[in-house]
């Protein structure tokens, strides 16, 4: 799972031209920053307990996850302000069972520092349910309109161990959450 952060980070940061420099007339240089507002998910599912090797284990799938937050905050944080730039990096952290188990334990913010206290409330949770993966895909859509910057670019990184169970796909954010 560190692995595939690290791999996570990589790709996002590759991809982004966060810091880009344009030549205004000959002498002076103008720095922009797009902000970068991701949603992380997390699925807590039941699954998500067990180890490698699909039964509950220490440590389960849960514990990689949830250790892994920290270092991919951090290296997002840091490289969206490595510029000289404060505030360019915003994050909401958001946990999902079931279409109507989805709970927002950080809401979209720049304040970093705290991330450390959700990520501390997400570790403690004992994962249950099945990996119903839209109710957690609406929370990060409603996250991502409800509070990123203005001009942002939105993220919404999905960690978790398989595909959706008992569960189908629909297209209005509300009806899935409320279970109509």
């Amino acid at each position: 799972l560190s692995a595939a952060v690290g791999a996570l980070v990589g790709a996002v940061l590759g991809s982004l031209d966060s810091c880009s420099t344009e030549v205004q007339n000959v002498t002076s240089t103008v720095v922009s920053v797009t902000p970068l507002a991701p949603s992380i998910l997390l699925d807590s599912s039941g699954s998500m307990n067990w180890g490698f090797t699909n039964v509950v284990t220490t440590p389960s799938r849960w514990d990689n996850a949830t250790d892994a937050l920290p270092i991919l905050v951090n290296a997002l944080d840091s490289s969206m302000n490595e510029c000289g730039f404060e505030e360019k990096f915003s994050i909401s952290l958001v946990r999902w069972a079931a279409a109507t188990n989805v709970v927002s334990v950080l809401d979209q913010t720049t304040n970093i520092t705290l991330s450390s206290t959700a990520i501390d409330v997400l570790a403690a949770y004992t994962p249950a349910g099945g990996t119903y993966l839209t109710g957690g895909l609406c929370e990060c859509y409603n996250q991502l309109e409800a509070g990123a910057q203005a001009g942002a670019n939105k993220l919404c990184i999905l960690i978790a161990d398989g595909v959706q169970s008992g569960e189908t796909f629909g297209t209005n954010c509300d009806a899935v959450v409320s279970g109509s």
